[in-house]
């Protein structure tokens, strides 16, 4: 059986997709080609690629060609993130399932490592790497579930005014190089779990616009008692929201979108509660921007600004309503 699988959705990323698969031909393991089986025992980690491409406008499909040993499910429409990682998902074949990033590298043998990490320990269903920005810092990595005091923290509002102690309440921030650390929940960026826990709780819910479809599969993963650790001997240099970046409306709207969707689905009771402190906030920001556009501060940028609230605004009093890509 081959270990990994490795899914990774892209979208209009041609040179940061480049990047990922030639660092995963670099990383020290043995890349078992579409529809072939493994015939012989290798001294190395077996990783199959399935690359499933959201109706690319770019050169993707076409840089593609140049990797001959992976898989590639090319979409005709933009499906989103959780719909593509379930089409791979359904493809996969590992006894490991990674799900990684376009603009993801890995760095030396952090495949190897977790994957020697999770055959060790046998209770630990998600594992993730240390996430660093190119130039080896590391980022924050999320240490708890969304409550609702975290929520109204990352309002555009009240985000300003997070001290660090909130922050380090929130996140792991500065860990140990090397440090194992238990979290509720690791980035989507780059996550391998078990195929016993996907046996378990099923494909990535398709309802959330984006960002919180990792959480939920933690949520659903620690609900069956798997533990989800970060892994800092396993280093991923992830360079972060490239896709995302080319439509800002669409990333912060349907970030609060996918935090409605989690409180309906597991908090209920402050659901609504969530949706009113968007809402206001959005309000909020609009008026601050049209004040600053009235006194004659930078007409483009704080046009764009308002569009981005009203933009916002509409796609959450009127959930679930999906912005056009």
């Amino acid at each position: 059986m081959i270990d990994v699988s490795i899914i990774i959705v892209s979208w209009n990323v041609s040179e940061f997709l480049f990047a990922c698969l030639e660092s995963l031909q670099r990383s020290q393991v043995e890349i078992v080609p579409p529809n072939q089986n493994i015939q012989h025992l290798s001294s190395r980690t077996t990783i199959e690629i399935i690359v499933v491409d959201s109706a690319s406008s770019d050169n993707t499909l076409e840089m593609l060609k140049a990797f001959p040993d992976i898989r590639v499910l090319s979409q005709l429409t933009n499906l989103g993130f959780a719909k593509c990682n379930n089409i791979g998902l359904k493809f996969a074949r590992g006894r490991y399932l990674f799900l990684l990033n376009p603009d993801a590298e890995i760095v030396n043998d952090a495949i190897q490592v977790m994957v020697d990490y999770l055959d060790k320990h046998h209770s630990v269903g998600v594992l993730g790497p240390f996430l660093t920005n190119a130039n080896g810092s590391l980022q924050i990595m999320p240490r708890i579930f969304p409550n609702l005091t975290v929520i109204l923290f990352e309002t555009p509002s009240l985000e300003p005014y997070m001290s660090k102690k909130f922050l380090e309440y929130e996140c792991v921030v500065n860990p140990p190089e090397n440090a194992q650390i238990a979290v509720d929940w690791v980035l989507g960026a780059a996550m391998m779990a078990r195929r016993e826990v996907y046996d378990q709780i099923g494909l990535l819910d398709e309802k959330y616009p984006m960002y919180a479809e990792e959480i939920d599969w933690c949520f659903r993963a620690k609900e069956h008692q798997w533990k989800v650790i970060c892994l800092g001997t396993a280093k991923v240099i992830h360079h972060g929201g490239k896709s995302s970046e080319k439509n800002p409306i669409v990333k912060k709207t349907y970030f609060w979108q996918s935090n409605i969707r989690y409180f309906q689905k597991y908090h209920r009771r402050f659901a609504f509660i969530v949706r009113v402190s968007i809402i206001l906030s959005y309000t909020h920001m609009l008026l601050i921007e049209i004040a600053k556009l009235l006194l004659g501060h930078n007409f483009k940028e704080h046009k764009q600004e308002i569009k981005t609230y009203m933009k916002g605004l509409a796609a959450v009093i009127m959930y679930p309503y999906r912005l056009e890509q």
